[in-house]
């Protein structure tokens, strides 16, 4: 079985367009971009994870699959694409493995 590092997906989950719509106060899509979803990356299937959390020093995905340890799965503070600084946004793409056609 293939294995994959959820820190080797480095793009940004949340497209500029949208980052800029949820910052302005109106995302029509915001149902679509944040919280969990399935999502592919690269050829690989996995779970999109976005949340906003402005204040928080971390943020963690966890569950059974990693024995609810907050350690295992940290997510990334979204910064902005221009040099901007920190959205409020927390990021985390988890790999379950290759898209099957």
């Amino acid at each position: 079985a293939m294995l994959f590092d959820a820190y080797a997906f480095t793009q940004p989950l949340v497209s500029d367009a949208d980052l800029a719509a949820l910052q302005a106060g109106f995302c029509p899509r915001i149902a679509d971009v944040m919280g969990c979803h399935c999502s592919s990356l690269r050829g690989v299937f996995g779970l999109r994870f976005v949340v906003w959390a402005p204040r928080a020093r971390l943020v963690a995905v966890v569950g059974d699959f990693n024995g609810w340890d907050g350690r295992a799965h940290p997510m990334r503070r979204r910064c902005a694409s221009d040099g901007g600084g920190f959205t409020g946004l927390w990021e985390l793409f988890l790999p379950f493995g290759p898209c099957r056609e």
